[in-house]
């Protein structure tokens, strides 16, 4: 689990990483693990932003911190939005498209729900142990 250094002294991470982040914060670990993949694959893809080239360089297959952040940020979205599934008819198939489970969380698009959301996060014990991790298999890595 490790951010390399850009000679543009911006911060990159890689699906490693984040993936890695996520177990360590016990988030997307449960229940179906083809689900959970998914739900990582469209938070990285939700988060990435396009770049110049990407022809010649590598750099579009890492996260620069605020993209990093940014798939944390929607991950308590995901999270509390599995907590909370529609009621569905019977017969129906659970909704497993993480944008769907994500735009009908309405909760968490009100300011002050998603400020509590988030906090949860960053203020739990989790956050600490996730980012104590991160630096352990960094220095091991160096």
């Amino acid at each position: 689990m490790r951010c390399r250094r850009h000679r543009s002294f911006k911060s990159s991470c890689s699906s490693e990483f984040l993936s890695d982040f996520l177990d360590a914060l016990e988030i997307m670990v449960a229940g179906d693990p083809s689900q959970n993949r998914w739900d990582r694959v469209w938070l990285w893809s939700l988060s990435s932003m396009t770049h110049v080239d990407e022809l010649t360089t590598c750099d579009h297959m890492q996260l620069r911190l605020v993209e990093f952040l940014e798939a944390l940020a929607r991950s308590v979205v995901l999270v509390e939005a599995a907590k909370d599934p529609p009621a569905l008819k019977p017969d129906a198939d659970p909704i497993r498209d993480p944008a769907a489970r994500f735009a009908r969380h309405e909760e968490s698009f009100q300011a002050d729900g998603y400020a509590k959301l988030l906090e949860s996060l960053l203020s739990g014990p989790g956050f600490k142990k996730a980012i104590e991790e991160a630096t352990k298999r960094s220095k091991e890595k160096a």
